[in-house]
């Protein structure tokens, strides 16, 4: 095993065949056992809505995830949508553009504005961010949702200024009427 695994307190244990790296707070030996107890952190509620958002992290859908999020519908519902108005097959993963997102939002009917932007996410939330509006907020070629200054992205839910991409730069935005 290496040496900065063991610095940190990571063990490589093998059951069954399958190779597995725990980190452990205390290590017993019982003759030729490794015994590792490791203690149970309690879950926040934000850490629980972060893995429920992050059951499909591996899917390129964030600009599905965002318009889901503008619109209050599920992602499964939306995704089904996208594939209906933008006629894509089962096998499209969820990849959009601005006309796709754009389409999809004149077929439900919603009231948005387009503008273009710049600068960082955490100063697009600070300084042109109204409350209780919402925003579908292109960064680069990422898409995410901000509401009350909070991001919402398929990967997790944090305030702007904790967020990931909080010094990523903001190209455009749709503002959603509510």
């Amino acid at each position: 095993m290496p040496a900065y695994l063991k610095r940190y307190n990571i063990w490589c244990i093998r059951v069954k065949r399958k190779t597995f790296f725990v980190k452990a707070l205390d290590i017993d030996r019982i003759g030729h056992y490794i015994c590792i107890v490791t203690k149970e952190r309690k879950v926040r509620n934000t850490d629980q809505i972060n893995q429920a958002v992050a059951a499909q992290d591996m899917l390129p859908n964030c600009g599905v995830v965002a318009v889901a999020n503008a619109v209050g519908k599920s992602t499964d519902k939306m995704m089904e949508t996208f594939r209906q108005v933008c006629k894509r097959d089962r096998r499209w993963l969820g990849r959009t553009n601005y006309a796709m997102r754009r389409k999809v939002l004149k077929h439900l009917k919603v009231k948005f504005t387009e503008k273009r932007a710049s600068g960082s996410l955490k100063k697009f939330v600070e300084w042109q961010t109204a409350r209780d509006k919402k925003y579908i907020v292109t960064l680069g070629n990422h898409i995410v949702f901000v509401c009350n200054g909070i991001v919402h992205d398929q990967h997790e839910i944090k305030p702007a200024d904790e967020h990931k991409f909080a010094g990523k730069r903001v190209k455009s935005f749709i503002e959603v009427a509510a």
